[in-house]
């Protein structure tokens, strides 16, 4: 017994350096408190993915709301909108993602008003750690806002200058005469004089004239508004206006209504390669236009193409790289569903005498286009003549987005439906320019813009 106790007696100096033993002492708790750690961490995670998902439905729904909006600023119906809508729901999974518009919007801070529509991304998420607390899929939603402004007129450009800086982009002179009361004239120069018409002898009837800069006209022009007394409609001014009491200066920039061709006329131009060589065709058709492996009837001519006497053209792409394309004096040329593209800074000439029929394909990749260039911006503009005494009649745009378009002498364009689109328009001479119509659907619209506002 006295034995037992003297060894009990012997460990307590060290049950008490045990006691007092401070190493590990977190070793214990951390042990217990580990697991909810990890769950947090895990939970940290997957709350991260989520917010992932969510920054792609917003990049959907941002770039949804925002092509809705150029859609209805072109006058989209519910058919055209909801493609756009496909075409930014496909996924690489094949899957599709929904998205639903609300035109205007159904809630948030621009509920029901007029000119923004909402785009709206929902999806589920699955949960992983998450589960230990709720049930169910974690529920994603994105939304995004755009206005789309026509501005206070709802109407198309049938002349547009594209230039951004250009001195006189859109300029009007001589005695030249221009009928363009179903449409307007544009320029998207920032210049002092974006538009400059210096003669007193030249007359402009147009809907209403929109300038990123400002217009330098001469002091003695007179410029009235049927706007603002209908009893103007036949009294004498330089310019008449329709739409608007003023020439609009200082205004946004017009987008190009067909940058979106750009791409697509530089790969047809760059695959096709098999080229007939250009020369004179008097009284003589062009080289018809064969299919490509594009599914496209396209003719391409290398060298100056020139057109005289009596040529009809049959319906196609003729595309002239390089080398010019001259429609002669006294030429007749004819032609329904062509387009023309200028490649290599190959240029157009229209001449003196030169009686010119054509129509634009009504569909297609040129769908729309009677002359086009290629769009390719190398530094030094080729420049396209309308020139002399010729007599046209066209159906369609003349689209140079990179050139300069010149307008001079004695012309006539009449009874056309007719789009004049440039890097630069001058008008000159006893030019007479009559437009009834516009050619296309999705012209640009008067001060047409759109923006991301929530």
């Amino acid at each position: 017994m006295m034995d037992r106790l003297a060894h009990f007696l012997a460990q307590i100096p060290a049950l008490r350096r045990f006691c007092g033993d401070r190493r590990g002492a977190i070793a214990v708790p951390a042990a217990v408190a580990a697991p909810f750690f990890m769950v947090m961490i895990g939970m940290a995670v997957e709350y991260q993915h989520w917010l992932g998902i969510r920054s792609d439905y917003q990049d959907v729904a941002d770039a949804a709301a925002y092509s809705i909006a150029l859609d209805a600023l072109y006058g989209a119906d519910e058919t055209q909108i909801e493609t756009t809508l496909d075409q930014l729901s496909a996924r690489s999974d094949g899957d599709a993602l929904p998205i639903t518009y609300y035109w205007p919007p159904a809630y948030g801070p621009f509920a029901g008003r007029e000119g923004f529509i909402q785009a709206e991304v929902k999806g589920l998420a699955p949960r992983y750690l998450t589960k230990i607390m709720f049930s169910g899929d974690y529920d994603i939603k994105a939304d995004a806002v755009a206005q789309y402004s026509g501005g206070e007129l709802n109407k198309e450009a049938c002349i547009m200058a594209l230039s951004g800086e250009a001195h006189a982009a859109l300029e009007v002179s001589g005695t030249a005469q221009l009928e363009l009361s179903v449409c307007l004239m544009v320029s998207n120069s920032l210049s002092d004089a974006s538009l400059r018409m210096a003669s007193t002898a030249t007359l402009v009837d147009v809907g209403c004239v929109s300038l990123a800069g400002g217009a330098d006209i001469s002091s003695s022009a007179t410029i009235i508004s049927t706007l603002t007394d209908p009893n103007l409609i036949d009294s004498f001014a330089n310019i008449r206006l329709h739409d608007c009491e003023n020439i609009k200066t200082s205004q946004p920039t017009a987008s190009d209504p067909y940058q979106h061709l750009q791409s697509v006329t530089r790969e047809l131009v760059a695959s096709t390669t098999n080229c007939s060589s250009g020369g004179v065709y008097h009284n003589e058709s062009l080289p018809s236009p064969t299919v490509s492996t594009s599914g496209l009837a396209v003719q391409c001519l290398t060298g100056n193409v020139s057109l005289k006497g009596e040529v009809t053209l049959d319906p196609g792409i003729y595309i002239i790289k390089p080398g010019d394309l001259v429609f002669n004096a006294n030429s007749v040329v004819r032609g329904e569903n062509v387009t023309f593209i200028m490649a290599d800074d190959a240029e157009l000439t229209i001449n003196g005498g030169a009686d010119v029929q054509l129509s634009a394909p009504t569909g297609g990749a040129t769908q729309g286009m009677v002359f086009m260039s290629d769009g390719f911006d190398d530094g030094s503009a080729a420049t396209h003549k309308f020139n002399g005494n010729a007599t046209t009649e066209i159906d369609g745009v003349v689209y140079m987005p990179t050139d300069d378009l010149t307008v001079t002498g004695n012309s006539v364009i009449s009874r056309s439906c007719l789009q004049f689109i440039a890097d630069t328009v001058n008008v000159s001479g006893n030019f007479d320019l009559r437009i009834g119509c516009l050619p296309s659907d999705r012209a640009p619209r008067y001060n047409g813009k759109v923006a991301l506002v929530d």
